[in-house]
Order: C-alpha cells, then structure tokens, then sequence
C-alpha cells in the first residue's frame, strides 16, 4: 500500500505543477473542440480510478498480475517518479507554448530542445512512463487497463496534435518528424 501511496504523490506534484504553471501561457489561436477535450477528461479520471480507487479490486479487476514484493514496489516508484520528471522537465522546456488540449499559440514555434530532441512528445512519454509506474505498484489487472487505457488516450491525443502541427508548420514539422521519434526514443 506505501508503494502505491507514493506514486499518489508523484501525481500531487505532477498536478501541482501543472496548475502552478496553466497561468503561464500565450493565447489560442486555434484549440480542440469541447467534446474531444471533455472526452479527454472522462477518459483520464477513469483511468485514475482504476489505479487509485481500491474499491475497484472486486471480480477480474482485482485480479493479481504481478507479486506484492518489495524490490517491484520500490522499481514501481521510481518508474511513476521517472516519468513524472520527465513531464515535468518537457513542461518547463515547453514553457507558454503548452496547452493541455489541442492548440495553436499566438507565436507558436516548435521546440526542439531538451527532451524534445529525443521524442516529439516527451510530455505524453513521461506520462505514460508515469502510469506504467503506478500500474506496477497497483500490481491487479486494474492497473493494466488503465496502462492501456492511457496509452490509447495518448495516441489518439498525438494523432490530432500531429496532423495540427503539420498543417501549422508545413515546413519544419515534417522535418522535425524525419528526424525525431514521436513517443519512445528509438522506437516509435
């Protein structure tokens, strides 16, 4: 249960960050439509009550996966704390061009430094990383769900901020994409 716990507050701080820095940013110009990001949102607490609502351990959901140990509690924690990082890091490189929906800025440029030189997308890459963390330490087939869950979310969400910033940036984006994976570096 502390291991779990812990990547609660990996989370805290990730969402703290997040709200701290939301003021931070130039405007729209162009932004998703409501029922895509109300999706997005639905999508993304149901996923958290899966790896945070213990209540959900009845029936197949509560199915044990992996082994309550030690060793896979403390590995859990530094792969939540690994990505949360990562997040954190790409968000603050990202600075007021970041959007949490969809967007073109006023004065938008693509960023191409940091940990934008080894994925496109390292936000979605340490979120993901982040929930893989804490589906490990959630150990039940809960915790896989959501890990699929969110990594469906995320492709869809890249899709659509692919082809926006294509379109946006018909020249350097193209270039940037040849170049540069889009999730997981020297992969995909």
């Amino acid at each position: 249960m502390l291991f779990i716990l812990i990547t609660a507050l990996c989370w805290c701080v990730f969402y703290g960050y997040w709200l701290l820095k939301a003021r931070n940013t130039k405007d729209n110009i162009y932004i998703q439509g409501i029922a895509d990001i109300v999706i997005a949102r639905i999508w993304l607490i149901t996923v958290f009550a899966l790896l945070y609502f213990p209540q959900l351990s009845k029936g197949w959901l509560g199915m044990r996966i992996l082994p309550q140990t030690t060793v896979l509690g403390i590995a859990a924690d530094v792969v939540c704390a690994s990505g949360v990082a990562l997040s954190v890091w790409a968000r603050s490189i990202l600075g007021s061009n970041w959007s949490g929906a969809v967007t073109i800025k006023k004065d938008h440029e693509i960023i191409m430094r940091g940990p934008y030189r080894l994925v496109r997308h390292p936000i979605y890459t340490g979120y993901l990383t982040a929930t893989l963390g804490s589906a490990l330490a959630v150990g039940e087939m809960r915790g896989a769900i959501a890990l699929l869950m969110i990594f469906v979310g995320i492709l869809r969400k890249l899709s659509i901020e692919e082809r926006l910033l294509s379109n946006h940036f018909p020249d350097t984006y193209p270039a940037y994409r040849k170049h540069t994976k889009k999730l997981i570096p020297f992969v995909m």
